[in-house]
């Protein structure tokens, strides 16, 4: 799953910020991922900061919403792939109704709506928010459910992913907070393998505000973190 926790909608009272557990006035926030890293003065670094399997650029407006987001996807650095993978370039935009409420986003890939691109479309009620993904022919691509806490973060989220019109994937996911709102662990379930997995995140670094700048994400009790994330924010000087 890797930061679909950090996913975030708006409606009345919420902010993507606030879904995210961000401090201050933040404008850009890039995440980087990696899964290839080495020890320096005691501390775990990528090994190659171009060696990245993706890469995600965030523009935030002075409401604390999202305006859109760029991602670089490189899949021949995820481990498994063993060195083979597609690289893809994509961009999300979001549009809004008169009361700055999210009703919509499109998903264009290398510049275009295709086929793989997505049209997202949203539906709020308190404290949970719904989320379909189709092509530009309609083709139902996904789904998902999520409920919020009383933190406005994300609680519990369903997902479901299709194929051909089959059902390709089948999640539901936990989310658990630290006393401080601090993304601690997620437990995802597949329906479909039966398998759980438990995301561990550890809070390395932080910036003056208190936000994090490398995050450690451990998988079923490892001892070696399955993933580094790297963050650099900008934030509005007024």
């Amino acid at each position: 799953m890797g930061s679909l926790c950090l996913v975030s909608i708006i409606y009345g009272q919420f902010t993507d910020l606030k879904e995210y557990g961000l401090n201050g006035k933040v404008k850009t926030i890039e995440k980087t991922f990696y899964q290839f890293f080495e020890e320096k003065n005691g501390e775990l670094v990528p090994a190659d900061s171009l060696k990245f399997f993706k890469k995600e650029k965030v523009y935030v407006n002075r409401s604390g919403n999202i305006d859109s987001l760029k991602r670089h996807a490189n899949y021949a650095n995820y481990k498994l792939a063993n060195g083979k993978g597609e690289t893809i370039h994509s961009t999300l935009t979001f549009k809004y109704d008169q009361k700055g409420n999210k009703i919509s986003g499109i998903e264009t890939v290398d510049g275009e709506l295709k086929e793989s691109g997505t049209i997202y479309s949203f539906s709020f009620k308190s404290f949970m928010y719904t989320e379909k993904y189709t092509t530009k022919s309609g083709s139902i691509l996904g789904e998902r459910v999520v409920y919020l806490n009383q933190q406005k973060r994300d609680s519990l989220l369903y997902e479901r992913f299709f194929s051909f019109d089959k059902i390709s994937m089948d999640l539901i996911t936990r989310c658990y907070y630290t006393s401080e709102n601090e993304l601690y662990t997620y437990v995802e379930v597949d329906k479909l393998s039966g398998d759980t997995s438990v995301i561990r995140h550890a809070y390395v670094k932080k910036d003056e505000h208190k936000n994090p700048v490398l995050i450690y994400l451990y998988r079923n009790g490892s001892k070696q973190p399955l993933t580094i994330i790297t963050y650099r924010y900008t934030y509005y000087k007024d």
